[in-house]
């Protein structure tokens, strides 16, 4: 390189300059979402807390423990204790106030409810966070209401890996199932490792859209209206076939501990098919409730095709509270757990420490 065409040192300065300014920048903007990342939206605050939430659940022990005390008693007319897990239609759908007043009212049983209810999720973000924040937790629900609609249940890979990476405790153990089932490219594994240890590109679409809402009206309705019903690539166009290992490997799991697993088809406005695969796999397994017509809930309480108007929302919360069969539900997990001898064993092992 001649002296003529080398870049001058003055030249050279300033362009470190430019590029340590940049790296301070992007370091404050990184530790400023660190720090307000909850702030960015409600959804997000929700997901950073599925392990401060989870902790409400019974340990398996405790669970095992109560389903003793029922036998003894002989009646389930105590408190039980119900998961529901869904996405933002759960989130606006449930009135927990109301579904367990109207439970208690007609059981004579008073439910403990507790919602998981993450944006834009599925079967492929539910069992990452069922897994993590509850199974390998050792927590056990009595009951798990899991709300679902259209084509949630079957299997594609999830549409948003970044929030996996970020917000549902994924380990090592997880590896296996996230190079099978939802990252299957460099560039997947790459935005994956990214948004695990930066919130500056986890949360980026998050600061779009926030900025975006606040100069394009309706904005982040449309948007959220979009990815609800936007189904992953896998599962667009005719004749596609729907499988559902990924569910299955979710009710074993849940089930597995003694828990009581209930799926729910949600009402939208423009209506859908149960998909009779979807109903083989519940067949002797899973309560299964059709709640996608639901009496006095018309479409105008959907405005916009998806999610529930508080008045809706409490009609659907009382419609479930009187067709929940939780009294047999809670029934059969304790003959469950007792058959298994867990409940047993477990009493037995109190009643000797008490002595």
């Amino acid at each position: 390189m001649t002296s003529e065409t080398a870049p001058s040192p003055t030249i050279l300065r300033n362009e470190l300059k430019v590029l340590g300014a940049l790296v301070v920048m992007l370091l404050v903007v990184e530790g400023v979402l660190q720090l307000g990342e909850s702030r960015l939206s409600i959804d997000i605050q929700h997901m950073k807390s599925f392990g401060q939430i989870a902790q409400q659940l019974q340990s398996q022990d405790e669970a095992a423990t109560l389903a003793a005390e029922r036998q003894n008693a002989s009646t389930v007319q105590s408190a039980s204790q119900i998961l529901f897990l869904g996405n933002s239609m759960t989130r606006y759908g449930l009135d927990q106030e109301s579904f367990a007043r109207e439970c208690s009212l007609t059981t004579g049983i008073t439910p403990e409810v507790i919602a998981l209810h993450p944006d834009n999720s599925r079967i492929s973000e539910w069992y990452y966070l069922y897994r993590n924040f509850v199974a390998e937790q050792n927590r056990s629900p009595d009951i798990l209401v899991v709300g679902f609609a259209m084509n949630q249940l079957c299997d594609a890979p999830s549409k948003t890996p970044d929030r996996i990476a970020r917000y549902y405790g994924v380990g090592i153990d997880d590896l296996d199932t996230l190079s099978s089932e939802d990252l299957s490219n460099v560039e997947g594994w790459s935005d994956f490792v990214c948004s695990r240890y930066s919130a500056t590109y986890a949360t980026r679409q998050r600061v779009e859209r926030r900025i975006l809402s606040a100069i394009i009206p309706s904005y982040k309705e449309s948007s959220n209206l979009i990815n609800n019903q936007s189904a992953p690539k896998e599962l667009q166009g005719d004749n596609v076939e729907l499988t559902y290992r990924r569910l299955q490997d979710f009710l074993d799991m849940a089930s597995g501990s003694g828990t009581e697993v209930v799926l729910v088809a949600l009402p939208t406005q423009e209506g859908y098919d149960i998909d009779s695969g979807l109903v083989d796999v519940c067949r002797g397994k899973v309560t299964l409730i059709d709640a996608r017509t639901i009496p006095g809930v018309s479409q105008d309480m959907i405005p916009d095709g998806l999610h529930l108007t508080p008045e809706g929302a409490t009609r659907y919360s009382t419609f479930l509270a009187n067709w929940l069969p939780v009294q047999q539900l809670m029934a059969r997990h304790d003959r469950q757990l007792l058959h298994n001898g867990y409940a047993v064993r477990v009493a037995s092992e109190g009643e000797r420490a008490a002595q």
